[in-house]
């Protein structure tokens, strides 16, 4: 901003690049839809001076970024310009709606109590009777004090430039704020198809506003039985990674995949080289699986350590004196645990995809 301001006799009416090393500019500058009426005023504000530019957002590398880093770096201090202007302002004759707001925000204000499972006399009777909320019409109306000492009326305090009345209802923004006695009846409304926390906060925010609605919300999904009952298990321990095989062969983890047409796939993954090996099998017997077993080995020699979970073909006393006669350290995963044999089940679902997909 202080670039484009400063060099604007160069700049106006010119088509230029801003190069930047701050990524995240792309994505609030460079989009082509605009950024959203929730970002913050200050990005807000920055928006709106840049529309009477014509330009395009890049982005360099720090590293290549020397000439404006290392002036950005020798400035020892200078006064920070403010950040407030008056981009334009308008006089007219013609009478405005009710509550000194433009047509604009009405239609928003009309668009957003439509979603609402209350309508618009209701929404306005329960705004009414709210306790906080008169409190918080009149301060719009007759203008904020310096500070308020009600909790209730603190969080509205802080986003007091934002606060509007339109028909009798209060607007924080572009959103309605929802008295306390509808709130549950909303909360209903957006949890209909059981949507998980970040979805009911995102269905809420592009409409309503109350103080404390994303706890309510996250108390109120927490509460839900059906959400409940079909929600993931929690995690049994804190995930802990294998240590990195340090050569090929070293460390090789074996699964059953199937079956599939009749036919089983035994499965094996080199930790080190991610190298897999899949033979088809029409048993999965220790017999059949040491035979297997062997037809790998006869190739690249027995592992160090093999890998599998608690399958009876390998929790048999055969196939653990075939081990042991190959000099193999066998383990096994814990039960109802396949996440620690995460390789081998990583490339059996790979292989089932993949098979799926050449059907045709």
């Amino acid at each position: 901003m202080f670039a484009v301001e400063r060099f604007h006799k160069y700049l106006w009416g010119r088509r230029f690049s801003l190069w930047t090393d701050h990524k995240p500019l792309l994505a609030i500058f460079g989009g082509k839809s605009g950024i959203p009426h929730t970002t913050a005023n200050r990005l807000q504000r920055w928006a709106t001076k840049l529309l009477g530019y014509d330009f395009i957002i890049e982005h360099k590398a720090t590293t290549d970024f020397g000439k404006a880093d290392a002036l950005s770096r020798l400035i020892a201090e200078q006064t920070t310009p403010d950040d407030t202007y008056v981009i334009a302002a308008v006089h007219t004759e013609a009478q405005l709606p009710s509550d000194d707001v433009d047509f604009e925000v009405q239609e928003v204000f009309r668009h957003n109590a439509s979603v609402l499972p209350v309508n618009e006399n209701e929404l306005v009777e329960s705004t009414q009777k709210d306790v906080t909320l008169s409190k918080v019409i009149e301060h719009v109306r007759n203008g904020w004090p310096q500070k308020v000492d009600d909790p209730s009326l603190t969080a509205f305090f802080s986003r007091r430039q934002d606060l509007s009345i339109v028909n009798g209802c209060v607007l924080n923004g572009e959103r309605i704020v929802v008295p306390a006695r509808l709130r549950g009846r909303i909360l209903l409304q957006l949890h209909r198809g059981h949507p998980g926390i970040q979805r009911m906060k995102a269905l809420a925010k592009s409409s309503i506003y109350w103080p404390g609605m994303d706890k309510d919300i996250e108390d109120f999904v927490k509460e839900c039985h059906p959400c409940a009952e079909a929600a993931k298990a929690p995690i049994k321990a804190p995930l802990q990674s294998w240590p990195k095989a340090e050569r090929p062969w070293s460390r090789v983890h074996a699964d059953f995949a199937g079956p599939i047409n009749g036919i089983w796939y035994l499965i094996r993954v080199d930790a080190f080289s991610k190298w897999p090996e899949v033979i088809e099998t029409r048993a999965i017997t220790a017999k059949a699986t040491i035979s297997s077993m062997r037809q790998i080995f006869s190739g690249y020699g027995p592992p160090e350590v093999l890998f599998t979970d608690n399958g009876t073909q390998f929790t048999s006393v055969e196939f653990a004196t075939f081990c042991e006669a190959f000099g193999i350290t066998h383990l096994r995963s814990l039960a109802y645990h396949p996440q620690s044999n995460g390789q081998a089940e990583r490339f059996v679902d790979t292989l089932k995809r993949g098979l799926d997909k050449s059907k045709g």
